[in-house]
């Protein structure tokens, strides 16, 4: 009884560790041969965890380059639609007068003609156009400017070294003792009028030789009245014109309040025209042969001048009311090689044939062509308004000279018989300056 109680107690524990023993340990293995004895199964394992992903990676980016040097900055790239090139325009137009040209000739050192020609005011235009470079890189010009002939007046006296003898027969003429040439002819030819006189002087010893030297003084000379006198017609207009064409590149520098500009390039010049004169064409009979404009045409010189040269021009800005006002003051310079084709066209000389008394009338004309090299200056002070963005007003007053532009005869050799006719007729000649000073007033606009 006792027995069976321990077990009673026991039986439990005795359950428990049988269990563990077949569950927990493996069995040995028999001796007796037969296949390969199963594995027995591994301990059980926690149930395995997902694979691990591998960190994200930031997406592989390409190594940024560097800017070009030339790039503009967004500060600086002109707005979408604009070329690179900013447009310029100007227009101007005014009035120049050109200072007196003198074609005075001398035939003998008896013969001379006092000629001055003026040239009345003229009408001046000015077209520009350019292209501004961006980011103040300076800016091109192609400038043009015009000068046109809006009348003119031809003032011509015809000296000699003769004055009429009042004591002698009709028509008597000393010719010695006559210190100067004295005055004979007038003649005006303004506008296609020519008016002339003829108003010979008179000299009587025993009333007009003041200081008694027997010396004819132009101060002792007297003019008694015109002996010929009227009125005809010539060349309406003389057509002179000149023009220049500058293509120049320049820029800006200085502050807001003064400011300088420059510009280099080439200048082409051309002048075309008629300068007109009068002349002794006779020498004998004394008194005639003067280039009246009736008997005898007035002489009309033509012109044609071209040239080419470097150019440059300095200008000091001064600005006042944010640039909204600007007063300038400007030179320029141009060295220019010239052609001068000078043609007097064919007129008439006279000489008397001593055989038989009688007047001959010789064709002749005068030719001559120089190539000179000379220079063009000019200057000119203004004010500029700037009245909204882009659009400026300007007005100046200048001067211009275009230096040597002219080629004239001073001294013409004519036949003074028949038997020198064979030698023809030729010139002495001398260039003249063609100086204008005058307004202008000018709109330009910069796109």
């Amino acid at each position: 009884m006792r027995l069976l109680g321990v077990f009673c107690r026991w039986s439990p524990l005795l359950l428990l560790t049988g269990a563990t023993l077949v569950f927990g340990q493996e069995p040995s293995p028999t001796p007796a041969p037969s296949p390969s004895p199963s594995p027995s199964p591994a301990p059980a394992q926690p149930p395995a965890a997902p694979p691990a992903q591998p960190p994200a990676q930031p997406p592989a980016q390409t190594p940024a380059q560097p800017p070009p040097a030339t790039e503009p900055t967004p500060a600086e790239e002109p707005p979408k639609g604009k070329t690179p090139l900013g447009l310029y325009i100007e227009a101007g137009y005014g009035g120049y007068d050109p200072d007196t040209i003198d074609s005075s000739l001398q035939t003998l050192s008896t013969h001379l003609s006092d000629n001055q020609f003026e040239m009345e005011e003229q009408q001046f235009s000015r077209a520009a156009i350019g292209w501004k470079l961006q980011r103040g890189r300076g800016e091109f010009r192609l400038i043009f400017n015009g000068y046109s002939e809006d009348g003119y007046k031809l003032e011509s006296v015809g000296r000699l070294s003769s004055v009429i003898n009042p004591l002698g027969a009709p028509g008597d003429v000393l010719s010695e003792n006559v210190v100067s040439p004295l005055v004979w002819w007038n003649v005006v030819a303004e506008n296609g009028h020519i008016s002339t006189t003829r108003t010979p002087p008179v000299w009587d010893q025993s009333v007009d030789d003041a200081n008694g030297d027997n010396l004819v003084q132009e101060s002792e000379a007297r003019y008694v009245g015109a002996d010929i006198a009227f009125d005809t017609t010539t060349f309406a207009s003389m057509q002179n014109r000149a023009q220049t064409y500058d293509l120049v590149f320049g820029n800006v520098w200085g502050p807001r309040r003064f400011q300088g500009r420059w510009f280099g390039g080439f200048r082409y010049f051309q002048y075309d025209g008629n300068i007109p004169a009068a002349a002794w064409l006779m020498t004998p009979p004394i008194g005639y042969g003067y280039t009246d404009g009736a008997f005898l045409d007035i002489l009309n010189f033509h012109q044609e001048t071209r040239g080419l040269g470097p150019t440059g021009l300095l200008e000091a800005r001064f600005n006042f009311f944010d640039q909204v006002l600007q007063l300038y003051l400007n030179g320029q310079a141009s060295f220019v090689v010239t052609d001068i084709e000078f043609d007097s066209g064919r007129f008439t000389t006279l000489v008397i044939d001593t055989d038989n008394g009688l007047t001959i009338p010789i064709d002749a004309q005068l030719n001559q062509s120089q190539t000179k090299s000379t220079w063009h200056t000019g200057a000119e002070a203004g004010v500029r308004v700037h009245v909204l963005q882009g659009l400026t007003l300007e007005a100046s007053y200048g001067v211009v000279g275009l230096l040597d532009a002219i080629v004239l005869p001073t001294t013409i050799r004519i036949p003074q018989s028949l038997q020198e006719s064979e030698q023809g007729t030729s010139a002495i000649y001398n260039t003249q300056d063609y100086v204008l000073q005058g307004w202008r007033a000018g709109i330009s606009y910069q796109f």
